[in-house]
């Protein structure tokens, strides 16, 4: 698949309560696990989840989750609208989500059957340390995969083209 190149830039900016009916529609068309109102919800209670979704042209294109447990970061969700896919948001979001991580280390599960995803963070620096079997159901395993260390400010802004993305309060 080839990467096409955005029409206007893309803002991230964080999560709030009336994001959630649009960002459940993104986690279903993502095939994301409990992809449903309950638990995005459940995340806004939570003081360690740290919430961020993508817009373009006022429209939400794209959200991640991940928890900050102090020494490090857990990626719990990405998802990109299906017509806003190869066009950079995702690398977007997870500069957005390393950027808040800081200097620590960031782990994520990915299903091994992902092949876009787990292009995304090979590219992005992050690697595979482990497997589970049938994490998400029976045939269904998934990779466990970390990054090191978190960006900087500039290099967030080198790997997005320098460009078309705004990062405001991530």
């Amino acid at each position: 698949m080839l990467w096409r190149a955005p029409t206007t830039a893309v803002c991230l900016r964080p999560m709030v309560e009336h994001d959630i009916d649009v960002v459940v529609g993104l986690a279903l068309a993502a095939d994301l696990p409990n992809a449903n109102r309950t638990s995005l919800e459940r995340e806004f209670t939570l003081s360690f989840s740290c919430r961020q979704v993508a817009e373009r042209e006022g429209r939400l294109i794209g959200y991640s989750i991940h928890w900050d447990l102090g020494d490090e970061a857990e990626l719990h969700a990405l998802a990109v609208a299906p017509e806003a896919r190869r066009q950079g948001v995702g690398r977007a979001l997870l500069r957005g989500v390393l950027l808040h991580a800081g200097a620590g280390p960031c782990i994520l599960e990915v299903a091994e059957d992902n092949h876009a995803a787990r292009a995304l963070y090979e590219e992005c620096a992050f690697y595979p340390q482990g497997r589970r079997q049938d994490y998400d159901g029976p045939g269904r395993s998934c990779l466990l995969m970390r990054h090191e260390a978190a960006p900087s400010a500039g290099d967030v802004a080198a790997s997005i083209g320098g460009k078309g993305f705004g990062i405001a309060g991530v």
